[in-house]
């Protein structure tokens, strides 16, 4: 990254009002994080040239990463709006951000737009997979599932996504992923990936030996920071407070499951919740939609 700043800078001495050298310099710092720097340097673009529509495009991404997705949309809505509606990348980021705000809907009609021009692209697949599958469409979203993998067999998300839904995994799918394992050049990250999924997979089939060793290698593997942060919970905890009001609920009436007694059972991780789940869904009335996001 310092090699990457030193040559952007040179870049601008040669050229000042060189927009590529830029949004390069922009997204170097957007990699270490430095936000405030990588902020100017986008509006610093957009003040020689307001037209640029990369610069809007990741300065929006930049406003996802620091959890101001509202102030993002607009900004990637531009930059799709001065390439005249073609731009992939900036739409699917789009797209995400639509989720993110639960604009399920509005995420799914731009993915299938996107389907359009990129029919054998197996990231949109999944993605719409997984809208689907929050939204409790499970069956609809394993179509979408099966459709990533047949596109893309090397794609984990897919295989990993897929596993959340059904616990009905295939035997082609066990032996693509065995296979995943095998490569020498994959990635730590990508190989913690593929461990955790057979684990979910074995731990369905009731092969617990295997399950367990899959699992205890994946999280050997894993070499991620903490997950929590009382800063980012506390923010997580007003962004819901202020998303789920009594006016939000009074707009979305007659939205999902007709039932008017939906059970919602509601705890953290390891206290229970899907040992109670599953008592409740036995009953022959009852019906277990399964973990949702």
């Amino acid at each position: 990254y310092d090699k990457a700043l030193t040559v952007f800078e040179k870049c601008l001495i040669v050229m000042p009002e060189y927009l590529q050298g830029h949004l390069g310099l922009a997204n170097t710092y957007k990699d270490l994080k430095r936000h405030p720097e990588a902020i100017s340097k986008y509006r610093l673009a957009l003040a020689i040239n307001s037209g640029f529509a990369p610069a809007y495009h990741y300065l929006g991404v930049l406003y996802q990463e620091i959890n101001k997705t509202k102030e993002a949309i607009p900004l990637v809505q531009k930059a799709i709006a001065l390439r005249h509606g073609k731009y992939p990348e900036a739409q699917m980021a789009l797209a995400g951000m639509l989720e993110w705000e639960g604009e399920s809907e509005k995420a799914l009609a731009l993915y299938h737009q996107l389907l359009e021009t990129m029919p054998n692209n197996a990231i949109i697949y999944n993605a719409i997979g997984t809208i689907l599958r929050n939204l409790g469409r499970m069956d609809e979203s394993m179509d979408y599932y099966e459709k990533a993998k047949e596109i893309n067999p090397t794609d984990l998300s897919a295989y990993f996504s897929s596993a959340k839904v059904s616990k009905d995994s295939n035997a082609e799918d066990i032996k693509a992923m065995e296979k995943l394992l095998k490569q020498e050049n994959l990635s730590e990250p990508h190989r913690c990936s593929i461990h955790m999924t057979l684990g979910k997979v074995y731990d369905d089939m009731g092969n617990y030996e295997k399950a367990f060793r899959h699992f205890k290698t994946g999280n050997d593997l894993d070499r991620r920071e903490a997950p929590y942060s009382p800063e980012q919970h506390s923010l997580l905890v007003e962004r819901l407070k202020a998303v789920f009001t009594a006016d939000y609920f009074e707009n979305i009436k007659g939205f999902g499951c007709e039932d008017e007694t939906p059970i919602f059972v509601v705890g953290v991780p390891r206290s229970g919740t899907t040992l109670t789940e599953q008592t409740i869904a036995s009953h022959p009335d009852v019906i277990g939609a399964g973990e949702l996001t």
